[in-house]
């Protein structure tokens, strides 16, 4: 159970932004979390969000992009989360 926010556009997110708009992707649903130290794609029908780890963005500030590129790779292929029992 993470909780997140919404991640901020700043001069360090701009970037991160800007290829989510190039895709299509909808801003409002990009979302930052102190507890989660990765970055995931979640597919929802009409709810789908991207969630990246505080501990990228601080730690790998030169990485975040290509990030935030592979996070929409997952959406652009049609990756989905299964859950197996």
């Amino acid at each position: 159970n993470y909780t997140s926010t919404p991640l901020p556009r700043d001069a360090k997110t701009d970037a991160l932004f800007q290829l989510a708009e190039a895709n299509n992707f909808p801003t409002n649903r990009i979302f930052t979390s102190d507890s989660y130290q990765g970055a995931m794609y979640l597919p929802a029908p009409f709810n789908e969000a991207i969630l990246i780890g505080n501990h990228i963005l601080e730690n790998f500030p030169d990485q975040i992009t290509a990030v935030m590129a592979h996070e929409i790779g997952h959406r652009t292929i049609g990756n989905k989360v299964s859950l197996y029992i």
